[in-house]
């Protein structure tokens, strides 16, 4: 009887870990399709924050520069003339649209 209980054990324990490791890094499917994990949604989570923040930032020197000079930058060069851009996640560049002022990572 004591053997069945430790089995038991034993058994939901590994399903348990089993549970714990499909939760944090997903799966890969057959088809080579993928479930992401919870490791991997919380660094595209941070790296899309990251990516944000910066955005922001550049976003408010552009209309800065568009309400002092009437115009907005013909690159953003221009805005680096008093500190650096922030910079953005790795793999990450700026895509600027100096006829609307849009900015957005790519």
């Amino acid at each position: 009887m004591r053997g069945l209980a430790v089995g038991g054990g034993l058994l939901a324990l590994v399903i348990g870990v089993a549970i714990i490791g499909y939760l944090a890094f997903g799966s890969k499917s057959p088809g080579g399709g993928s479930t992401p994990g919870i490791v991997e949604t919380s660094l595209q989570a941070r790296t899309y924050a990251g990516a944000e923040v910066a955005l922001a930032q550049v976003r408010s020197r552009i209309q800065q520069h568009q309400a002092m000079n009437g115009r907005y930058p013909a690159a953003l060069d221009e805005l680096t003339k008093s500190a650096p851009l922030p910079a953005l996640p790795a793999g990450m560049a700026y895509a600027y649209d100096p006829a609307t002022g849009a900015v957005e990572a790519r």
